[in-house]
């Protein structure tokens, strides 16, 4: 609950920013704000993508390719992916 807390603080309070995610190292999302969002959800595993892999790669902030989603909202979304460790 604490890590969904900080999501929706994020979101909040900036305007531009969609959704929020963390993902695991093994690729699997954790948890997605909003919730509604993960409800509707058909793929876990995000180890494929390319944001997850230069993120896992560099060690650092990383911004990944213009994505299309079409599980969850159809729009182009752009990643930006940082790894660390809680």
């Amino acid at each position: 609950m604490e890590k969904r807390q900080v999501a929706k603080n994020i979101i909040v309070s900036c305007s531009g920013l969609y959704k929020i995610f963390f993902i695991m190292p093994n690729g699997d999302m954790c948890l997605l704000e909003p919730y509604c969002i993960q409800q509707t959800l058909t793929v876990n595993d995000y180890a494929f993508r390319d944001y997850f892999q230069g993120a896992i790669k560099t060690n650092d902030i990383y911004v990944g390719n213009v994505i299309v989603a079409k599980a969850a909202s159809g729009g182009r979304e752009a990643v930006i992916l940082y790894q660390f460790i809680l």
